[in-house]
Order: structure tokens, then C-alpha cells, then sequence
């Protein structure tokens, strides 16, 4: 209920590569991605669910599901559309007052995709081993380390 049909099209990020496949090619996904972010924002109806906030488009960051659209423009020929969007939300729907993210928290979801994304990665899907790696983008941070709990550092430069 947390969503429309447009919004739950791209609920697969476990079997991205098959969704592709299956509507047509990356082109096809590519024109889906574009229409999700520039349609009409309207959401009507007596059933629409007040958690569909945050929209551009059809794109809802206030509503958890959406997270990892933005992020799917890197399984088409132009990732550089994706980097556009998750920079627009970054920027328009994070601020550093009280009412500072869009949306409903969730448990802290709406924070940790800000502090994933600012870091420059983003776990599209959680089951298989390929959609279960972390999706990239240009960080907000010219140099960052993290390390694991396994021990590992990692340490990334601008």
C-alpha cells in the first residue's frame, strides 16, 4: 500500500539483470527511469498512502522502497542520469533542520541512505551475489576510510 503500480515496477532489485531482459533491454529501462523521474508528481485517489512524499515524478524518496531507483541508471548505458538524480535528492531533500528528511525515518533508513550515498555506494539488493554488491557512485568525500568489522580497511582516494 506504500506505493502505486508505477512505483512498485521496479521492485526487483534481486533480479535486475532478468527485469531488463524481460521489458526490453537497458534503452527500455533507461526510457522507464526517465518517465518514473519526470512525470506528473500528481498521486491521487482515496487509497494513495500518505507515504508517498519526497516525489520527483513518480520517484518517492520519502517512502523506503524508492531508495534504490535512482541507482538503477547504472545498469543502463547512462549512469551519469543516475548521478544527476541521487544529487538532486541529496541536496533538496536532506537539510540540516529539524524537519531535515523528507519522509518517514523508519528505523533510520532515510539517514543511512544518505550516509551510504554520500560515501559514494548503495546496496541495490540483498539475495544473490551479483544484485547483493553495492551499486557505485561519485562520492561527496575526496578521501574516506572505513573499516570492516572483519578487520579489512578500506581506503578510497579522490
Amino acid at each position: 500500500t506504500e506505493g502505486n503500480a508505477f512505483q512498485w515496477s521496479f521492485i526487483a532489485p534481486h533480479d535486475m539483470d532478468n527485469i531488463i531482459s524481460t521489458i526490453g533491454g537497458k534503452k527500455e529501462q533507461e526510457t522507464r527511469l526517465d518517465t518514473l523521474f519526470t512525470t506528473s508528481s500528481q498521486v491521487d485517489g482515496e487509497e494513495a498512502s500518505g507515504d508517498i512524499t519526497g516525489l520527483i515524478g513518480q520517484y518517492a524518496h520519502g517512502n523506503e522502497p524508492s531508495h534504490h531507483m535512482a541507482y538503477l541508471y547504472n545498469w543502463t548505458d547512462s549512469p551519469w542520469k543516475g548521478q544527476e538524480r541521487l544529487d538532486q535528492i541529496m541536496q533538496n531533500f536532506y537539510t540540516n533542520a529539524p524537519d531535515g528528511i523528507i519522509g518517514n525515518e523508519d528505523c533510520g533508513q532515510m539517514s543511512a541512505w544518505y550516509v551510504m550515498s554520500a560515501l559514494g555506494f548503495y546496496q541495490i539488493g540483498p539475495s544473490d551475489d551479483r544484485q547483493s554488491a553495492y551499486s557505485c557512485k561519485r562520492r561527496y568525500f575526496r578521501d574516506l576510510s572505513k573499516k570492516q568489522q572483519c578487520s579489512q580497511q578500506i581506503h578510497q582516494r579522490g
